[in-house]
């Protein structure tokens, strides 16, 4: 089953609950939470910890305190004593998820926010074929992020992240996405999810993902 868990970290704007979370997490969390230079960077990246720590709580009864990570050449992480377990994060505006599966995945969120250059980079980072999806939206805007957030779980999941946006297309059948790259089809599923201005995609090889997102509250 591919699960996605979602939180808002503007709790941890307060000094005390910051530190409350932060030291529970794993040397390797912390350190990833200590590069980060602007506050909000570092409540995202400790926000993704207390995640990877429900999952683990969730299904293992071990804090993330005791998980180990790896990574892979590409500087995504895994965990070393969990092979089995793939997981990916992203985050946007005060909101972070991590997609937790048996399976390799990705997935992506972004806030809408309106703004005159969406045009522009539509053009400059979407094919002629993906284009022709907002020609029958009723609003750009958010037929935009619909398109970004499913182009770059797919990124995600295959490691090429935002250096292959053109090396796929994310094309619509019935309202249903699917990606055309290599000159063909090719055999992968996206699950969408909407919560308020939040556009959310999660990519995988496998039609197995759960129906809700799993909001976790501080």
């Amino acid at each position: 089953m591919t699960e996605t868990f979602l939180l808002d970290v503007s709790k941890l704007y307060d000094d005390g609950v910051f530190r409350e979370y932060y030291r529970k997490l794993s040397e390797y969390r912390k350190e990833k939470t200590d590069r980060m230079k602007m506050r909000k960077d570092k409540n995202l990246s400790l926000g993704i910890g207390i995640l990877i720590n429900r999952f683990f709580e969730d299904n293992f009864g071990i804090c993330e305190h005791f998980v180990r990570y790896s990574e892979l050449k590409n500087g995504k992480p895994f965990f070393t004593d969990f092979s089995n377990i793939h997981f990916n994060a992203s985050h946007s505006g005060d909101v972070c998820i991590c997609t937790f599966s048996e399976n390799n995945t990705g997935c992506d969120v972004e806030i809408l926010s309106e703004s005159n250059h969406l045009g522009q980079i539509a053009k400059r980072f979407f094919s002629e074929k993906e284009q022709e999806f907002f020609k029958t939206a009723s609003d750009f805007t958010e037929s935009f992020f619909r398109l970004w957030t499913l182009k770059e779980s797919y990124l995600k999941f295959t490691g090429d992240g935002l250096s292959g946006l053109n090396s796929c297309e994310i094309l619509f059948r019935k309202n249903v996405p699917f990606v055309f790259s290599e000159n063909k089809e090719q055999d992968i599923y996206f699950k969408e999810y909407r919560l308020g201005e939040y556009f959310i995609s999660v990519c995988s090889a496998y039609d197995n993902f759960c129906e809700n997102i799993t909001k976790v509250e501080l």
